[in-house]
């Protein structure tokens, strides 16, 4: 159960600070925080990560909606069998379940999804990703996910 609570927390707290972004941000200005180590940068995404399906994005949000479908039905599976057995992979699971969720709840609400910070790096390239909580959190939770496979 404590899986679950940790999901909703965390869609929730992304929820807010896309909301705080949103309204507070023009758009693509650029605001420097933690003495310039993190950047804030609003931006709609309408693909996923690096651009990906940037120009289809109806057949992106089709293919976000079945990845976040089989990320649940896996999760919840999970949580069937292994609770609270494998607490990393689980771990691992819910902040999945948080970050995917989030990203489609914000793009079947505005057809995009808000990024909202980067980090400065001497290569250029390296400089225009930007992410939102939700991207680190479906990091995270791949790294958690397989160390608790490897088990």
């Amino acid at each position: 159960m404590i899986f679950i609570f940790l999901a909703i927390a965390l869609f929730g707290l992304d929820c807010g600070v896309k909301y705080y972004v949103d309204k507070t941000y023009p758009l693509d200005e650029v605001h420097p925080i933690l003495n310039g180590h993190i950047m804030i940068q609003k931006f709609y995404n309408n693909g996923a990560a690096y651009g990906f399906m940037q120009k289809h994005p109806h057949e992106m949000r089709q293919l976000h909606r079945l990845a976040v479908l089989l990320l649940l039905i896996l999760f919840g599976w999970f949580l069937v069998r292994n609770h609270p057995k494998d607490r990393m992979t689980t771990t691992g699971l819910a902040l999945f379940a948080a970050g995917g969720l989030n990203n489609l709840f914000d793009r079947e609400r505005k057809g995009h999804v808000v990024d909202y910070f980067w980090f400065p790096h001497r290569k250029k390239k390296k400089r225009r990703i930007i992410y939102n909580l939700s991207d680190l959190f479906i990091f995270l939770g791949a790294i958690l996910t397989t160390l608790g496979a490897r088990k």
